[in-house]
């Protein structure tokens, strides 16, 4: 519908474009409950299920999900086109039946004699395709699933290659760029994508700075943090702002930590950074409500 009303001339593009990004559907007091009551439901199955399928071989555990990805598959393809609600629930099946079918891929590689990390290195890959493919037509499941796979994927690759401790935080900074990247598109919720890009690339760079005794990585963990800041101030952004801001003290803490060897001194040092970046992320977000 806002493609027909931009193409007839009733809407402008950047209108458009912002209807686009803004949120597509909402929930009612009810609704939140129903939908974590029926969460809660799900974990709980899971947790029955794995609990049985430790008494099953792997090959029954295998055909489980691939019955079970592709009924809910089926049920969300069902629902989708029958109303906003319909479509919601879709999602959540689409959801549980790419990470079914994701999981079951995973299982066969590795029973094909696939090392432990490859296969879920693929299954990962699998999954991370699906969201991306899916992110800008769903509400939020496409851009979920993207997010929740990325962890799994960074963690198998640092094992299958075998990453040194200077290269694997490295890549850890590099998934969260890209999943700021993502977050920055127009993508259903996009903010889960910026804030799990924001904490990947604070903790990637913190890691980088831990992991030698020497002053040079602290500094360049305070550059990455520093950039994400000002990024956050230039697109106001909070989730950047406080994720950089607290990248930066703590990249702060441990440069004075490998240069003073007053304590006290450091604890002032520390405690004046936090300040003034708090300061400075008040002052921003009272003028983006300004000027709104």
């Amino acid at each position: 519908m806002i493609t027909d009303l931009e193409g007839r001339g009733s809407l402008s593009k950047q209108d458009a474009d912002s209807l686009r990004a803004a949120p597509q559907w909402s929930l009612t007091s009810a609704e939140i409950t129903g939908y974590l009551g029926g969460g809660i439901i799900a974990v709980g199955i899971t947790w029955i299920v794995i609990a049985f399928a430790q008494d099953f071989n792997r090959p029954a555990v295998t055909l489980a999900l691939y019955v079970v990805g592709t009924l809910t598959l089926a049920a969300a393809r069902w629902l989708r086109p029958r109303g906003i609600r319909s479509g919601q629930a879709a999602e959540v099946l689409f959801g549980l039946g790419v990470g079914s079918l994701a999981g079951a891929i995973g299982i066969t590689l590795n029973d094909l004699g696939l090392r432990g990390s490859i296969a879920v290195a693929m299954a990962s890959a699998l999954a991370i395709i699906v969201g991306l493919a899916t992110c800008r037509r769903t509400s939020f499941i496409g851009t979920l699933i993207v997010v929740a796979a990325a962890q799994p994927l960074i963690g198998s690759i640092i094992e299958t290659f075998h990453l040194s401790e200077t290269t694997f935080p490295l890549i850890i900074v590099l998934s969260g760029v890209l999943l700021v990247w993502l977050g920055l598109q127009l993508v259903g919720i996009a903010l889960l994508a910026r804030v799990a890009g924001s904490i990947s690339i604070v903790i990637g760079s913190l890691i980088f700075a831990v992991i030698s005794d020497n002053v040079i990585r602290p500094m360049a963990s305070l550059a990455v943090c520093a950039a994400l800041f000002y990024t956050g101030t230039r697109r106001i952004n909070i989730e950047f702002i406080v994720g950089g801001g607290t990248g930066i003290t703590f990249a702060i803490a441990i440069f004075t930590g490998r240069i003073l060897d007053s304590i006290v001194l450091q604890g002032v040092i520390v405690t004046t950074t936090g300040v003034l970046i708090s300061a400075l992320a008040l002052v921003i977000v009272r003028r983006s409500e300004t000027d709104a």
